[in-house]
């Protein structure tokens, strides 16, 4: 994949095909699950991105934090610093303006993108995505913003180590299981947070300490 620096990170993209420019904003948050689940070198390829790539002048790019991409220092995940970030993607590609499709987390990035550079968006698709990812009334944004006052207050260490028992790659886990559970498959969603436990155990206590707290700053700017 090639790389760029924009904004004191590196970015991985993909670029491909010809035609109307067409931009994909990924979901997800910057965390340690994300860099467990990444292939081995050289094995990822594209399955549906090829689809767009027929048609048109496709971009993948791997948001700040999240896969081959780097985490920024300033632990500055805002939606501002990522439409930046995309922005910057397009200088260096020179496109003027393209399609975007906002998947999830990607969303609200694509969204804010279109209100403040409208003269570099053609189009906006929005899919499995809101204006507010974490409602108030919802039960694990209350935990995570339990989480983040303890990050904010008394550092990285002290949320890590009183993050909420089974929490151990990510938070997502908070969703997930009980999606896993309404699906019918909570013994294979709680095998493979099992799985991604057992990887995480080759990073040490900082990194895993480190990670967490990212995600957490991450989280914090959707907020």
């Amino acid at each position: 994949m090639p790389s760029v620096e924009i904004n004191g990170c590196s970015f991985h993209y993909q670029h491909a095909g010809q035609g109307s420019a067409v931009v994909f904003v990924h979901g997800g948050f910057a965390n340690l699950a994300l860099q467990l689940k990444l292939p081995a070198a050289g094995e990822w390829e594209w399955s549906w991105e090829w689809d767009f790539a027929s048609d048109f002048d496709f971009v993948w790019y791997d948001r700040r934090g999240c896969y081959h991409s780097s985490r920024p220092v300033t632990n500055d995940y805002s939606l501002e610093a990522q439409v930046a970030d995309l922005e910057g993607l397009l200088d260096h590609l020179n496109i003027a303006s393209a399609h975007l499709i906002g998947s999830s987390a990607g969303g609200p990035i694509a969204v804010v993108f279109a209100a403040t550079k409208p003269d570099r968006v053609k189009s906006l698709i929005l899919t499995g995505t809101a204006c507010d990812l974490f409602p108030p009334d919802d039960k694990p944004a209350k935990i995570i913003q339990e989480q983040i006052a303890i990050l904010e207050a008394a550092g990285p260490e002290a949320a890590f180590s009183q993050r909420p028992e089974g929490i151990h790659t990510s938070v997502d886990v908070l969703w997930e299981i009980e999606e896993a559970r309404e699906r019918g498959r909570l013994q294979e969603y709680i095998d493979s947070q099992k799985a991604l436990e057992q990887q995480a155990e080759r990073y040490s206590w900082h990194e895993r300490v480190q990670w967490y707290a990212t995600e957490l700053w991450n989280i914090k700017a959707y907020m």
